[in-house]
Formats: C-alpha cells, sequence, structure tokens
C-alpha cells in the first residue's frame, strides 16, 4: 500500500497559495481542501455534500465536531451554530444562509483534515500558517505514518498582500482586515523553519512580483539538505532571515 501523503500550501493572506498549484500535477494534489472555495459553494448553494469528499465521511459526526466549537462575538465566546444544519443521508447538509461564513467554514475544512487522516486518506489543504496548530498537524500526520509535504509562498511586503487581498474582495472574494493581514503575515513567517522541520519536503517560493508566477527558491529534505535554485541572484529577505541563516 502506497504511503499516504499531506501536503500543505501555506502562506499569509494574499502571498497567492493557490497559484503555485500549477508545479503539482493533478494527481499529486488528490483531494484539495480550500475554506475560501467550499464558503463559496456553501454560500451559492447552502449545502454540503460530504459524498464529494470521500464517501466514508458522515454529516452526524461533522455536526457533533462543530457543536463542540466556539466563536467570539462581542468580547464573549457563544457557539459556532445557532442553527442545526438538516441532514439527508447522512452525507448531505443544509445550512442557514446567516450559519455561513469563513470561521464555519474553517472549522468544516478541520473536520475533513482529521478524518482524512484516521482514514489515511492522502490530500492537499491550504492555510495562512498563522497558528502553531497547523505545524503540530504535520507532526501528528507523520506519527500516523503519512510523508508530509509543505509549500509554502510569501511577499517581501505585507502590503503587497494588503493590495491584493483588496482585489479580490473587488472581485468578489472574501475581505480580510489589514490589521489581521500584517499579523498573520509575521506569524506566519516565524512558524516557517518549525514547519520545514515538521516536513519530509519543503519547496519555497517567493510571489512578490505583480504579474509574474510565483518564483521557486529552494527545496528542503528533511529539514537538512537545502537545495537553492541557481537561477535565483537574489534571495528575498524574508527567506534568508527565516530559512537560509538557519542554515548557516
Amino acid at each position: 500500500m502506497r504511503q499516504p501523503r499531506i501536503r500543505m500550501f501555506a502562506g499569509p493572506n494574499g502571498s497567492g497559495k493557490s497559484t503555485i498549484k500549477e508545479y503539482l500535477a493533478p494527481h499529486q494534489i488528490g483531494a484539495y481542501l480550500n475554506a475560501d472555495e467550499l464558503e463559496k459553494q456553501l454560500y451559492a448553494t447552502q449545502s454540503l455534500a460530504l459524498d464529494d469528499f470521500h464517501r466514508d465521511l458522515s454529516a452526524s459526526a461533522l455536526i457533533e465536531f462543530l457543536k463542540q466549537k466556539k466563536r467570539k462575538k462581542d468580547q464573549k465566546f457563544i457557539p459556532l451554530l445557532s442553527t442545526e444544519p438538516q441532514i439527508i443521508d447522512d452525507s448531505l447538509l443544509i445550512f442557514e444562509i446567516q450559519e455561513i461564513d469563513s470561521y464555519l467554514c474553517a472549522r468544516i475544512i478541520d473536520f475533513i483534515r482529521f478524518e482524512f487522516l484516521r482514514l489515511k486518506i492522502s490530500f492537499t489543504f491550504e492555510t495562512v500558517m498563522s497558528h502553531i496548530s497547523k505545524v503540530e498537524f504535520l507532526r501528528e500526520a507523520q506519527e500516523h505514518g503519512f510523508k508530509t509535504y509543505l509549500y509554502y509562498v510569501a511577499t517581501v511586503d505585507p502590503e503587497i498582500n494588503i493590495g491584493r487581498v483588496y482585489y479580490r474582495v473587488n472581485t468578489g472574494g472574501h475581505a480580510v482586515p489589514e490589521q489581521k493581514i500584517r499579523e498573520r503575515y509575521y506569524r506566519s513567517l516565524d512558524l516557517l523553519m518549525s514547519a520545514i522541520e515538521a516536513s519530509d519536503r519543503a519547496y519555497i517560493f517567493d510571489n512578490s512580483s505583480h504579474g509574474e508566477k510565483a518564483s521557486f527558491i529552494a527545496e528542503i529534505e528533511k529539514a537538512e539538505v537545502l537545495k537553492l535554485n541557481p537561477a535565483v541572484e537574489l534571495f528575498p529577505k524574508w527567506f534568508v532571515e527565516k530559512v537560509l541563516d538557519e542554515f548557516s
């Protein structure tokens, strides 16, 4: 049986995580978990078919998972769901429109990630990686027998990210407050080396240039062997400070 694989596409909001998928063949990506795409789908249909992800996922188990989650509102923690979704055949859920937001979708993706871990199913997911829990998830995956792959992309300045998020909002994407983008930018970069250490292979990209595809910078094997792209003449400051200096 082939060893299951997890591929984590990570980087600050607006870095262009989805754009580096083209470096992989479709069969390498497998099931692709993206909370932003899920949010668009739920707003359009108010329904979630778990069979679209895998036949062994249970709608009732998802609801029990969501019931344990809280959200913060007016400085208080309240239940994530105020109205329980309708279940059809334990695979299709119908949500009330007022329940749907980015936080709910992120928790649904969390549920699917952990179920795939339990079922030993290969998959790919996106994350800003501004919290240590995503690094811990890679470590847990390794303990469960998965090979872990990190694809990390960032820019030289959070103002680039802010501008791209604004553009995305104007073309129908979801908004992220400026301060959150800045905070997540630095937190994500601070966790980069830890994520590399939790990865069997890591691939690093810079996406600072406007209108050009992300530039591949380096490949790192088991946090020990660093292979720099010889075509890169000047490495971005964030890569030098957060990665290159660690190998010096």
